[in-house]
Order: C-alpha cells, then structure tokens, then sequence
C-alpha cells in the first residue's frame, strides 16, 4: 500500500473534520412557545398575578415551573412558582397561580429589584427529574416609575448562558452589619493606700507609753495615800510637840 505524502494526509484530515464539524456546532433546538396572559392584566407590585396558558402542555410533560426575566434578577430567571406536578392540562389551555406577590419577587435578590422597564415571564412545561423545557408559554409586564404594571402575551424566551436550561438560582441574603458597641467608661475609684491608712490612726507606741505614765507620775507629786500618811505624821508630831510644851508649862507652875 502507498504511503500518502503530506499534502494527502493534510486533504484527509480537513475532509473528516467538514464531516464531523456541523454535529460538533449545531446548537440545542430551543423549545416551542405559546403565550401567555396575566389575571389581572393590569395591577400593581402587590399583586400576584395568575398565569394564563394558550394551550395545553406536551403529554412528555409532569411538571411546570414560572419564571421572571428582567433588569435586576439574575439571568438564569426568578423563580414565581416551584417546579409544580399536576398544575397542568395536556388537553387544555390552563392557569397558574403566583406564589409571590411581585413586590415578594423584588425583595428576593440582594440589592431588591426595582421595577423599571419590561419583564419577561416564561412558564415552562417541563419533566420533574429533567429541567430541559419541552414547551413554554410567554408574556411581558412593563412597570411605570410608581410600581404599576401593564402586560401583553406573546414575546421571544430569554437567552441564557446554558440554552434551554434553567436551574433554580439561590437567593442572595442580604448581609448584616453589626453596630459596634461602644463601652461605657466608668470611673475608677481609687483604693485606699495601706501606707496612708496607718498614718491616719496611728496606733501608740509601747515605748512612748511607758514614757509617758512615768513622766506623769513624777510630775503630779505623790501619790494620795502617801500625802495622808504624812500628814497624819506631820499633825501627830504637832500634837506631841503641844502636850510637851503644856506638860512643861504645868510644871514650871507648880
């Protein structure tokens, strides 16, 4: 067998590519679309409209889920209703109901969502395991600058970053500032100093007593007891001088 040549092998490989490229490119078919009316027609943000369906979903279906599109809310959509079995008619058109008000669908996001301009609202008819819709009805609501809106049926499905697919997005809570508390200064009360407690009530001092009850017992002369002895002494010896002296008297006279 003949070995081909470079050029051969390069004319080989474009020829497969162009084979195999348009299955590499080709984009997931998008689903079909009716549309969709609101009840009431013309409200305001405290309203949670009801969702009116021109038709019936495809028998594939077992589930449908409504969805917001708009300035404010993540690209993936809004949730209005959970992923819902038996809501639905495959014979039929039907209605569902809002389980937010609008103003609850606003708060939803982190910053909240203010109402400016067109949103778009999808209800996909869709399995329950499986997020791909398999057909979708459409309708718009335009809000003016005081929170009331006006709706149309009919309009194209929001592009999303995965065609067709619309998993449910997390809302954002809003974070939580905390105040910081400030602290009370409160007064600090001096505790009294040992050395100044002493010095107030100063107790006495063994040797300074001593000294003092010595000094005063010198100072205040003797004792009572000692000066009525010696007074006794002193007026017995005058007594026995005036009986000597009368005693002599008496004889000299005699």
């Amino acid at each position: 067998m003949r070995s081909l040549n470079a050029p051969s092998r390069i004319a080989l490989a474009v020829s497969a590519l162009a084979l195999t490229l348009p299955w590499a490119v080709a984009p997931a078919q998008a689903a079909s679309s009716g549309t969709l009316t609101f009840v009431p027609a013309v409200g305001t943000v405290d309203e949670a409209p009801t969702l009116r369906t021109s038709g019936p979903c495809p028998t594939s279906a077992t589930a449908t889920q409504a969805k917001i599109f708009g300035p404010g809310f993540s690209v993936l959509g809004q949730n209005m209703t959970a992923i819902a079995p038996g809501t639905m008619s495959k014979s039929h058109a039907f209605s569902v109901d809002s389980v937010y008000t609008l103003r609850d669908l606003a708060a939803i996001p982190y910053p909240p969502v203010t109402y400016k301009g067109t949103y778009t609202v999808v209800l996909i008819c869709r399995q329950r395991t499986k997020p791909e819709p398999l057909y979708q009805f459409v309708g718009k609501l335009t809000f003016d600058a005081a929170g009331a809106y006006s709706s149309a049926s009919g309009g194209a499905v929001p592009a999303t970053p995965a065609p067709g697919h619309l998993p449910t997005p997390i809302p954002t809570v809003a974070p939580v500032t905390a105040t910081p508390k400030v602290p009370t200064a409160s007064p600090k009360v001096p505790s009294a100093s040992p050395t100044a407690s002493v010095s107030a009530s100063p107790s006495p001092s063994p040797t300074a007593t001593g000294t003092t009850a010595s000094d005063s017992s010198n100072g205040s002369g003797m004792s009572p007891i000692v000066t009525l002895l010696l007074g006794l002494v002193i007026g017995a010896v005058i007594v026995g001088g005036f009986v000597i002296v009368r005693n002599r008297m008496n004889r000299n006279t005699n």
